[in-house]
């Protein structure tokens, strides 16, 4: 029974690296897809103005001149 505990054990610490390295990875994709979205936006705001973008229906609008 103590040997079934402990071959049990190694999976369930294997399960958690594996779970672990995947956290870590989707992490990077993220911050890498933050880092893409803020320089899309800043190019749009260089070529458009400053504004609002609607995803939903792929409008812009310009904010008010200052």
């Amino acid at each position: 029974e103590l040997g079934q505990l402990e071959l049990a054990k190694i999976d369930l610490d294997q399960q958690q690296a594996d779970l672990t390295n995947t956290r870590t990875q989707i992490l990077e994709e993220w911050k890498k897809i933050q880092t893409e979205e803020n320089n899309l936006l800043q190019q749009l705001s260089q070529k458009y103005g400053d504004g609002v973008l609607s995803l939903k229906d792929g409008t812009f609008k310009a904010s008010a001149a200052k």
